[in-house]
């Protein structure tokens, strides 16, 4: 359509984002309380380059997802505007340089986090809520997109997306940098993009040094000081009290609680906006306006539900957290299955009380029978039960004890992208699949098939559990 020009803004522009998100997320478990500080910081090294460090290290295992949307767009950018060499070369190189800026900036405000979350006595708490009210909004950017592009044509709509994404270089330097560079081979853009990379980068490692044992000091501190009473000992099983050592990893770690937790909130937000706008209001916000009866969406309400639950699992990486503490479980007399159950409760917990709100928010809202009704929450509960059995199989086969840092198992593991991926293109397709079936057959039978299959699909994934539990 003749706008393969705006592609570099494009590509700066989604990569700024992305990085900007990614950090802020992971942020704090590299940069600080990672269990080698006392080590470092004991070396002598100064302050700076410990920082630095641990920076590159989050860096390097961020770039390579950046480099493959980059890449990806250099080839729709070369068959758009024809091979040049020098243009490709800048494209590539330059490409290293624009996630450094945003990540800087994220990183600066993770501090910022952990600084004002270090004061406080439930600083993870403070941490986790500072994080979320940051990051939510980026769920919603789709919303905003669509309402800007809603009533124009393609050619309409590529030519507004075109000068929007040209524009954003007012906001965002590195994108205009990296434009003008790769579009005009300007070589005032490269050395713009290269060298301010460098210096804030230079700028932020050195303010933050200032406060940086500081920070880590009021992480490690504050526990000693509150009042402990003897009381009467509480008597309780042994998979509960597994689930409530669960609890206290979860609540202990800000990076464990915002990725694990992001579903739920995401859940609890789609409920209470179902109590306040009507059903018709969301088929056409899902199906871009098409005339479709609301009814037919009622078999797929747990599965949406489950869509945002289902997008991370406890289970999928608590075996690994456990890390150099595993020897303690080895060593008990705890049979593994018992161990298997504990953490399969704990996800339970945490996912079911909230799918049933927004299952039961979605029903209220679509008008649903009390049968109906009933038979989601039912529904959204057995899905609840595969994705921790089914994501504790998944992080009992690539159990990973070796990590220098929590971030590598929550959300790079291998563990959790064998969960993630095929969960999430399951809930997809059954989506599809429950709505196509509400045209044909009744509501309540649909639900129940629902149910029937993820039943059988965790028994399937339990057998995998018992096989992987004792290795």
């Amino acid at each position: 359509m003749g706008f393969a020009d705006a592609i570099p803004s494009l590509c700066a522009s989604t990569v700024v984002v992305m990085s900007f998100v990614f950090t802020l997320l992971k942020s704090n478990g590299y940069l600080f309380g990672f269990k080698e500080y006392d080590v470092l910081i004991s070396m002598p090294f100064e302050i700076k380059d410990v920082v630095a460090s641990k920076f590159l290290y989050m860096y390097v295992k961020t770039i390579p997802m950046m480099l493959v949307m980059s890449f990806s767009m250099l080839i729709g950018y070369v068959m758009g505007t024809g091979f040049d060499l020098v243009k490709t070369i800048l494209w590539v190189v330059l490409s290293l340089f624009v996630p450094v800026i945003p990540m800087v900036v994220a990183s600066f405000l993770g501090a910022l986090i952990v600084k004002i979350g270090s004061g406080f006595r439930h600083k993870n708490l403070i941490q986790t809520i500072l994080i979320f009210i940051i990051i939510i909004p980026c769920f919603f950017l789709r919303f905003i997109i669509e309402k800007i592009f809603k009533d124009d044509q393609v050619q309409a709509v590529v030519s507004g997306m075109a000068d929007k994404v040209t524009a954003s270089g007012k906001y965002l330097p590195m994108v205009s940098w990296f434009e003008k560079a790769v579009n005009e081979v300007n070589i005032a853009s490269v050395l713009l993009l290269i060298g301010c990379s460098i210096i804030i980068f230079e700028l932020f490692f050195i303010v933050v040094s200032k406060s940086y044992r500081k920070i880590n000091s009021a992480l490690s501190v504050g526990a000693n000081s509150k009042k402990y009473k003897l009381t009467g000992q509480k008597k309780q099983s042994i998979v509960k009290a597994i689930a409530f050592k669960e609890f206290k990893r979860m609540t202990g770690s800000t990076v464990y609680i915002t990725n694990i937790a992001m579903g739920n909130v995401l859940a609890v937000i789609l409920g209470i906006v179902a109590l306040f706008v009507s059903a018709d209001s969301i088929v056409q916000t899902i199906t871009e306006g098409a005339p479709i009866d609301s009814s037919v969406m009622i078999p797929g309400i747990p599965l949406v539900v489950f869509f945002l639950l289902g997008m991370a699992s406890s289970t999928a990486c608590s075996p690994s957290l456990e890390g150099k503490n595993y020897w303690i479980i080895k060593s008990s007399p705890i049979d593994p299955l018992d161990d298997c159950k504990g953490k399969i409760l704990f996800n339970l917990y945490l996912t079911i009380p909230f799918g049933a709100f927004a299952t039961l928010a979605l029903s209220y809202c679509f008008r649903t029978s009390i049968t109906e009704a009933i038979l989601g929450v039912v529904a959204i509960s057995v899905m609840c039960l595969f994705a921790s059995v089914f994501g504790l199989r998944c992080g009992l086969k690539h159990r990973k004890l070796d990590w220098d840092n929590e971030v590598e198992v929550v959300k790079q593991g291998a563990a959790m992208t064998s969960y993630l991926m095929p969960n999430m293109f399951l809930s997809m397709i059954l989506v599809v699949g429950a709505v196509a079936l509400g045209f044909v057959l009744n509501y309540i039978l649909v639900i129940v098939i629902e149910i029937v299959i993820y039943a059988l699909l965790t028994l399937l994934s339990w057998k995998g559990v018992r096989k992987y539990a004792n290795r």
